[in-house]
């Protein structure tokens, strides 16, 4: 993160800018869950903290049981990172795929299989979207995402011509946090994958 770091603070002013427009334009595309009728896919973020599921990921999660009662035919598509298997000979302990995790605690919930897609592309939030549109899936859906990460996945998809809206609590009423100086360099690191698909 030290480079993305250098290059925020390098051109703070261009990054502050267009962080203010992409979160401005972000705020007036969170949608209450009354207001989801016509939508049929959710992409959800589903990368553990920490290692492990966090309380922010368990929340995301509570609130797409919600969501599933509230919309009985939305689909839910769960991307993060990938399984890792250690190296030969490594001590370290073999990490599923965040998105398995999600997928098992959301089933011991209640949620069908049939209502879940898995995808392990999405070890970033550009990676997330861009698997997205691999997977072509409809270019109009929502986004359930840690409330810090939700400009930087409605920059993305709106920069791959998608139609997002974004979810924060049921009602619709959360409003995204402030940026602190590691948040405008990550989302500056996205508009960089975006610009040259990195």
């Amino acid at each position: 993160m030290g480079l993305l770091n250098g290059l925020y603070q390098a051109f703070s002013p261009l990054w502050d800018s267009l962080y203010g427009k992409r979160r401005n334009a972000a705020e007036k595309r969170i949608l209450p869950f009354s207001g989801l009728s016509g939508y049929r896919y959710c992409l959800v973020r589903c990368v553990r903290e920490d290692g492990g599921p966090g309380r922010e990921l368990e929340h995301r999660l509570d609130l797409v049981m919600q969501l599933a009662a509230a919309c009985p035919d939305m689909v839910f598509v769960l991307s993060g990172r990938p399984a890792v298997k250690p190296r030969e000979g490594s001590e370290r302990k073999p990490r599923p795929a965040d998105p398995d995790l999600a997928a098992q605690y959301l089933e011991r919930q209640g949620l069908p299989a049939r209502r879940i897609v898995l995808d392990d592309q999405g070890w970033s939030v550009f990676r997330s979207i861009l698997s997205w549109q691999h997977l072509k899936l409809p270019a109009r859906y929502v986004i359930l995402a840690e409330p810090s990460e939700l400009v930087r996945a409605f920059h993305c998809a709106r920069h791959l011509g998608m139609d997002p809206s974004l979810l924060t609590d049921p009602a619709g009423t959360m409003s995204l946090p402030p940026a602190d100086a590691k948040e405008k360099a990550a989302f500056a690191a996205d508009v960089l994958q975006c610009l040259f698909n990195i």
